[in-house]
Protein backbone atom coordinates (compact mmCIF):
# COMPACT_ATOMS: atom_id res chain seq x y z
CA UNK A 1 0.00 0.00 0.00
CA UNK A 2 3.04 2.01 -0.23
CA UNK A 3 2.74 2.57 -3.51
CA UNK A 4 -0.10 4.44 -3.84
CA UNK A 5 0.14 8.11 -3.12
CA UNK A 6 -2.39 11.18 -3.40
CA UNK A 7 -2.62 13.34 -6.18
CA UNK A 8 -4.10 16.66 -6.82
CA UNK A 9 -7.72 17.21 -5.81
CA UNK A 10 -8.41 13.47 -4.18
CA UNK A 11 -7.02 11.90 -6.87
CA UNK A 12 -5.00 8.87 -6.77
CA UNK A 13 -0.76 8.33 -8.45
CA UNK A 14 1.81 5.61 -8.87
CA UNK A 15 4.88 5.93 -10.28
CA UNK A 16 6.60 4.06 -12.93
CA UNK A 17 10.05 3.56 -13.67
CA UNK A 18 10.46 3.17 -17.29
CA UNK A 19 13.69 1.62 -18.75
CA UNK A 20 15.83 3.92 -20.70
CA UNK A 21 18.77 1.37 -20.99
CA UNK A 22 21.64 0.25 -18.84
CA UNK A 23 19.55 -0.61 -15.68
CA UNK A 24 18.35 3.19 -15.69
CA UNK A 25 14.94 4.10 -15.51
CA UNK A 26 13.10 7.74 -15.93
CA UNK A 27 9.70 8.01 -13.46
CA UNK A 28 6.39 9.07 -14.29
CA UNK A 29 3.71 9.57 -12.23
CA UNK A 30 0.30 7.71 -13.40
CA UNK A 31 -3.18 8.24 -11.96
CA UNK A 32 -5.09 5.62 -11.02
CA UNK A 33 -8.37 4.91 -9.64
CA UNK A 34 -8.47 2.80 -6.03
CA UNK A 35 -10.92 0.07 -6.15
CA UNK A 36 -10.02 -2.42 -2.99
CA UNK A 37 -7.74 -1.96 -0.24
CA UNK A 38 -7.35 -5.41 1.49
CA UNK A 39 -3.94 -7.23 3.68
CA UNK A 40 -1.90 -4.07 2.60
CA UNK A 41 -2.01 -5.13 -0.84
CA UNK A 42 -3.99 -1.95 -2.92
CA UNK A 43 -6.24 -2.55 -6.26
CA UNK A 44 -6.22 -0.25 -9.05
CA UNK A 45 -7.22 0.87 -12.47
CA UNK A 46 -5.95 3.46 -14.23
CA UNK A 47 -2.79 4.42 -16.84
CA UNK A 48 -0.53 1.32 -16.59
CA UNK A 49 0.09 -1.97 -18.22
CA UNK A 50 1.06 -4.86 -18.00
CA UNK A 51 4.67 -5.24 -17.11
CA UNK A 52 4.99 -1.37 -15.87
CA UNK A 53 7.36 -1.14 -12.93
CA UNK A 54 5.72 0.53 -10.50
CA UNK A 55 7.93 1.78 -7.51
CA UNK A 56 6.37 0.06 -4.46
CA UNK A 57 8.56 2.15 -1.80
CA UNK A 58 10.62 5.75 -1.15
CA UNK A 59 7.71 7.61 -2.96
CA UNK A 60 8.66 10.59 -0.71
CA UNK A 61 12.26 10.40 -2.06
CA UNK A 62 11.21 10.87 -5.89
CA UNK A 63 9.59 12.63 -8.57
CA UNK A 64 8.26 12.36 -12.08
CA UNK A 65 11.40 13.11 -14.65
CA UNK A 66 14.03 11.90 -11.91
CA UNK A 67 16.62 9.25 -13.53
CA UNK A 68 16.82 6.48 -11.21
CA UNK A 69 18.68 3.20 -10.90
CA UNK A 70 16.83 -0.20 -10.90
CA UNK A 71 18.99 -2.81 -8.45
CA UNK A 72 16.67 -4.75 -6.46
CA UNK A 73 13.36 -6.35 -6.52
CA UNK A 74 12.16 -5.00 -3.76
CA UNK A 75 12.25 -1.23 -5.72
CA UNK A 76 9.44 -2.22 -7.98
CA UNK A 77 6.47 -4.52 -8.24
CA UNK A 78 5.34 -6.02 -11.78
CA UNK A 79 1.82 -4.49 -12.43
CA UNK A 80 -0.74 -7.22 -13.80
CA UNK A 81 -4.16 -6.77 -15.52
CA UNK A 82 -5.89 -9.52 -12.74
CA UNK A 83 -4.74 -9.75 -9.71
Amino acid sequence: DTAVTEGLRGSWVVYVAVPSGDLQAILEKRSVTVHHASNGKIFVAGALSENDLVVSNGLHRVAPGQRVRLNTPSVVSHARKNP
